[in-house]
């Protein structure tokens, strides 16, 4: 059924190439167009809070394991995940004459980049045809979710490259014959090492392919002991099962370790101990009723995965990809595999996928793998109404895509600032490094520390419950909350504060009257200092 397929629907092939061509330069302009826009953009709290542990990485000779992230008072240390990418976007900077904010754009699309290179590798494991590769490539250069938080000050492209990294790696394994072969062994490491790293650089991202790998493995595994296997299929398959599982208890142990580690860094700050992986729990998975919701299936994966207009010819795809004849087996395997990926993180980390639009970067890449997939064996079809149907779905998609892009993303990547991007910066021409600043109004948005260059403690919303920390608590004593730092500035969104606390906190130095921007009041802990100092901090050098 299958035979002349690469030569028998050139003419789709040949179009499609030519649409991936155009995505490509235009992914490209786009990434390296806004690679040295601050941060200012979606997601601003997300990405300065990553910045600003780049920006005190090996400052303060604490190193990787108690990196700092100070914008909750001391001790400064509030470590979430293992700083993989924050590293990569210092060194970038180190050995370069790029500011932190491009080199750490930069980075991010990088890892973007590999990341399509290694989900081409998996396709050709699986011996997907090349209409199935330039399909996915397409599908991937034109998804709003990768054009727009590839290049974003954010994690997100470097755990899913070390994810994608472990499922290649796992996939390759299995077609070793000789389990004990220095190739194999290699193989085993380097998927112990890239597992470890994905559920060290973001658990969320990799724990969907850890679960996948346990499942497949133990049903491999299984499979082997309960059939009458051949003794030899039996010899080779258990062995290297049992090293496969030994590798996902040695990277979930280490994961363990890591948290049980930050979560005690934590608990030594009376206001960052809200933020332990126990306390977090019930925010991270959500509830039931979440799970079927029309919040997560319509809001999330139909609006934003799928997008609004994408929905009907993704879905034919997928139909058809899973009903239609297959080149071989294998790649059904894959298909299911990919719409299992795509679908699980929704249903485990419901919640964080409701409320963070970024968070799908994860599981999209897994759906366009599917499509690819299902694209494949449209082509291979021999039957010309299959392949105009896969363009006519294929030409419905793209456009959806960029409809999204342009509608939703493409005018916040072209902002030069925001009101707390020049309020921190009037800040770090007040005060000095060795001074710190108290923030209130913004929650826990890192915003003010990174732009300000400032050690901070930024008030979050949560900071007041009954066992909590107490706003006249902190401006009375900001000393036991910022250590023998010495308080430089105060600023309050949308509300004043009392003079009175003002010079409380500020030991009776501070500035008469706040300097305004935008809707930040901006209190000066020196006597004397004018409001409205700077005369033009927009042209600031930015970190």
């Amino acid at each position: 059924m299958y035979e002349g397929r690469a030569s028998r629907f050139r003419p789709v092939g040949l179009l499609v190439w030519c649409a991936v061509l155009a995505s490509s330069l235009f992914a490209l302009w786009f990434w390296l167009s806004t690679a040295s826009q601050p941060l200012v953009d979606q997601y601003e709290f997300r990405q300065t809070q990553t910045a600003l542990t780049a920006f005190h990485l090996f400052r303060n000779g604490n190193g990787l394991l108690n990196y700092e992230t100070p914008v909750l008072g001391k001790p400064w240390s509030i470590p979430f995940e293992f700083p993989t990418f924050q590293l990569a976007a210092y060194s970038l900077q180190k050995i370069s004459a790029l500011d932190l904010t491009s080199a750490g754009r930069l980075t991010s699309i990088g890892f973007a980049l590999a990341c399509l290179a290694i989900s081409i590798a998996i396709l050709r494991q699986f011996s997907i045809s090349r209409i199935g590769i330039v399909v996915f490539a397409l599908l991937y250069l034109s998804s709003p979710i990768y054009l727009y938080w590839s290049r974003t000050f954010m994690i997100e492209s470097t755990a899913l490259l070390f994810s994608l990294a472990a499922l290649y790696l796992y996939w390759a394994s299995r077609r070793q014959d000789d389990w004990r072969g220095r190739k194999s062994l290699s193989i085993l490491t380097a998927l112990l090492i890239c597992l470890t790293m994905a559920l060290l650089t973001k658990a969320t991202t990799a724990l969907p392919v850890f679960l996948l790998i346990l499942i497949d493995q133990a049903y491999v595994m299984g499979a082997a002991t309960l059939r009458r296997t051949h003794s030899v299929d039996r010899h080779r398959i258990l062995p290297r099962g049992g090293m496969v599982l030994t590798i996902l208890l040695l990277s979930f142990l280490v994961l363990k370790g890591w948290t049980t580690h930050a979560d005690a860094l934590k608990d030594l700050n009376p206001i960052a101990r809200f933020l332990t992986s126990q306390r977090l729990a019930s925010w991270n998975f959500g509830d039931f009723h979440q799970r079927h919701s029309g919040d997560l299936w319509i809001g999330v994966f139909s609006q934003r995965m799928l997008t609004p207009n994408g929905s009907i010819p993704i879905a034919i795809l997928l139909t058809l990809g899973i009903i239609r004849p297959h080149p071989s087996s294998q790649s059904r395997y894959l298909l299911l595999c990919c719409m299992g990926l795509a679908l699980a993180p929704l249903l485990i980390f419901t919640n964080l996928h409701i409320v963070h639009t970024y968070y799908q970067y994860a599981n999209e890449i897994y759906l366009l793998l599917a499509i690819a997939v299902a694209s494949d064996a449209l082509s291979g079809s021999g039957r010309r109404s299959w392949n105009l149907l896969l363009g006519i779905c294929l030409t419905l998609i793209i456009i959806s895509f960029y409809g999204t892009f342009f509608g939703s993303y493409y005018r916040d990547a072209q902002l030069k600032d925001n009101a707390a991007s020049v309020a921190g910066r009037y800040i770090r021409n007040i005060t000095n490094p060795a001074e710190a600043i108290l923030v209130f109004g913004d929650d826990w948005n890192s915003a003010m520390a990174f732009h300000s260059q400032r050690r901070a403690l930024t008030y979050p919303n949560w900071a007041a419950s009954d066992d909590g920390i107490k706003k006249d608590d902190l401006l009375a004593n900001p000393a036991d909350f910022i250590g023998p730092l010495k308080l430089g500035a105060i600023a309050s969104r949308w509300k004043k504060i009392p003079a009175e606390k003002v010079l409380m906190a500020c030991g009776g130095a501070a500035s008469p009257n706040p300097h305004a921007e935008g809707d930040w009041l901006i209190y000066s802990c020196r006597s004397g200092t004018a409001a409205g100092a700077l005369q033009d901090v927009s042209s600031e050098a930015k970190p």
